[in-house]
């Protein structure tokens, strides 16, 4: 069987962009593409695919990376959550979940609330509160930034990880909202490395996949300090994932997403670019309800989308689902979400066998293993040459740029 040598591919790619760099740096106006294939470089040298997960508030982006995990690690709110992009990695080498904030970024954090403390001691409390009222959520935290909070480097566990990743989102918000004259920002970004429970990942012991969550266009509100490293990690990622809500594709709420999209498209190319559509489950609820024909043909119109990368699912099924097949949710539990859910059950008597085969089916019907095998997995599996291609393409993408390069 003929293999691939990955070791003298991976130097023969580091010297073509190493030779791509040292030509674009000659030439004026070039610093954008020189900088896209350093960052390439970097990837290449680790072997990781990077994947960021973009999406409008409420569109379900959270739940998603929780079903594909298995677990409920990211929070999520009815509020705008995240601001601070986090990586999460796949290792089932661990048997719980561990956080590890950077040292560089531990420091920004704990600068941000002393310069947080400064200036409540400066204005007051109640001044505060005033500043926030928007964001009522962050009442208890801007009492408790008064009194004192340190940043943990290292967490493990799901709850305290959740409670650490709301703290971090809802300090940076804060900064930005107290303290916007001062300048600040993050390279180094947060990282969980956590065991994954759906079955599509069981035979990997430690994936090169790095999930991105990042703050989509009305996520991160005014919180303009990260926007750098937003772009930074979309130009790193070999994928984009864009999620989009199925109850709000013909809404005023579309327009300002296909402007995210396009930058996104602009950034990486749509070749990059996979959409998730959300909430299909709600079709059944809709009056003029679209096919999944119909919903793609209007991606691919609105967005310019390539039909083959564009996926539907219900990732709160898949959820649920996962959760009663690990044995966290219990059988009343489940047997009561299957009835909200609308779930239509023939016999009268349902055993535990049988939520075991509802779940089963509520995963398949929710579109995951679809969009997991298909996407996913045949990445995560091809990861290390899909790594070097994505890294050889944004050389030749930016080469293209130039005027007088031949296309």
């Amino acid at each position: 069987m003929l293999t691939l040598d990955t070791p003298n591919l991976q130097k023969e790619t580091i010297a073509l962009l190493e030779s791509s760099k040292s030509f674009l740096s000659k030439i004026t106006g070039t610093q954008n593409c020189v900088q896209q294939i350093e960052k390439q470089q970097e990837l290449v040298e680790t072997l990781e695919l990077r994947m960021s997960v973009i999406a409008p508030m409420k569109a379900g982006k959270s739940t998603i990376i929780n079903a594909i995990v298995g677990q409920e690690l990211v929070p999520s709110h009815s509020f705008a959550m995240t601001t601070l992009p986090t990586e999460l990695v796949i290792n089932n080498q661990l048997t719980v979940p561990e956080l590890h904030i950077p040292e560089s970024t531990t420091q920004i954090l704990t600068h941000l609330i002393q310069q947080i403390q400064q200036k409540i001691e400066q204005q007051g409390i109640e001044w505060a509160y005033e500043q926030t009222k928007t964001y009522d959520h962050l009442k208890d935290l801007v009492t408790e930034l008064a009194q004192g909070v340190t940043i943990h480097a290292h967490i493990t566990g799901y709850i305290n990880i959740q409670k650490q990743l709301e703290k971090l989102n809802h300090i940076s918000r804060l900064a930005t909202r107290l303290t916007p004259e001062n300048d600040w920002a993050i390279s180094d970004l947060p990282r969980i490395e956590t065991p994954c429970y759906s079955p599509i990942f069981s035979s990997l012991p430690k994936s090169q996949l790095i999930i991105v969550d990042t703050p989509g266009p009305n996520e991160a509100g005014d919180n303009h300090k990260l926007s750098d490293t937003v772009i930074s990690q979309i130009q790193k990622s070999a994928i984009v994932l864009f999620v989009l809500d199925y109850t709000n594709l013909h809404t005023k709420a579309e327009e300002e997403i296909n402007k995210e999209v396009q930058k996104i498209i602009e950034l990486r190319g749509k070749e990059n670019l996979f959409v998730l559509v959300n909430k299909v489950d709600e079709r059944s609820k809709s009056e003029k309800s679209l096919s999944t024909e119909q919903v793609k043909n209007f991606v691919v119109a609105e967005f310019g989308v390539e039909k083959q990368h564009i996926f539907e699912i219900s990732a709160l099924k898949a959820f649920d689902a996962n959760l009663f097949l690990q044995g966290i949710t219990g059988f009343n539990e489940f047997g009561q979400k299957l009835y909200e859910n609308g779930w239509q059950r023939l016999k009268t008597v349902t055993t535990e066998k049988d939520l075991e085969q509802d779940a089963e089916q509520m995963w398949e019907d929710a579109g995951f293993t679809i969009f997991l095998h298909e996407v996913i997995y045949k990445l995560t599996t091809s990861s290390t040459h899909e790594c070097m291609r994505t890294a050889i393409k944004t050389a030749k993408n930016c080469m293209e740029q130039l005027s007088f390069y031949p296309k």
